[in-house]
């Protein structure tokens, strides 16, 4: 992992994206490198690798809120509807006091034309 955050920091995020994956590889059960390729697939506009990754990580670790709550972000500007919802309402479920949560499930409400809904967000 050392080798990506070392790329990373250069800019070089394709190689970077490398050195996670194969960190990966080594260690599927080790969330970290799956963490920092997401986030590099997120900024690269990956959006469905990203949810891959975000997708693993909760089969690892079904209490991963924050793994829910960016799923369901990236479902939504991929516009699907159905795994947005599911992913962002596991997400409350797992924290129904967290605002972030509530706020993501508003916007995608809304940028589903949904507005009922999101108003009684």
């Amino acid at each position: 992992m050392l080798c990506g955050n070392a790329y990373e920091k250069k800019g070089d995020k394709d190689n970077a994206v490398k050195f996670y994956e194969g960190a990966v590889h080594l260690d599927p059960l080790d969330v970290r490198p799956r963490r920092l390729a997401a986030n590099i697939y997120r900024l690269q506009d990956k959006l469905e690798e990203a949810i891959e990754h975000y997708r693993e990580m909760t089969k690892i670790d079904p209490q991963d809120f924050k793994s829910f709550k960016l799923m369901g972000l990236y479902y939504g500007h991929l516009n699907k509807y159905d795994d947005c919802m599911e992913s962002i309402n596991k997400a409350i479920a797992l924290k129904p006091d967290k605002i972030d949560a509530l706020y993501v499930k508003g916007s995608a409400l809304n940028m589903f034309q949904k507005y009922d809904e999101a108003i009684n967000t």
